[in-house]
């Protein structure tokens, strides 16, 4: 099972984007263990930089950004998701720890 891939029919890709920024739009970083957030810190500040160092592959991939991606301070990202990254990638291919969603 691999958690981070997600296919979407062209069919449904514009409503389950809509969807998608609607709910990330409202998505506010966890503020402790009570908190329902998913937007949940990484488990250490080296993880956050090495999930972090990961983010350029994309473009690299001809890869585009949908949400997030952008540099983040502490030890909270963003959710990112992209699109049409090649089956090739090593993104495609490799665990990636983090919010990265392909």
């Amino acid at each position: 099972v691999n958690t981070q891939r997600l296919f979407i029919t062209q069919a449904h890709e514009k409503r389950f984007y809509e969807v998608l920024e609607a709910y990330l739009a409202k998505l506010k970083p966890s503020t402790g263990p009570e908190d329902a957030s998913l937007w949940t810190p990484m488990i250490s500040s080296k993880k956050q930089e090495l999930f972090q160092a990961v983010l350029p592959q994309v473009a690299n991939d001809q890869g585009k950004f949908i949400f997030g991606g952008e540099p983040q301070q502490g030890a909270f990202s963003k959710p990112t998701f992209t699109q049409d990254m090649s089956n090739c990638s090593e993104l495609q291919q490799d665990e990636i720890k983090g919010p990265l969603f392909i």
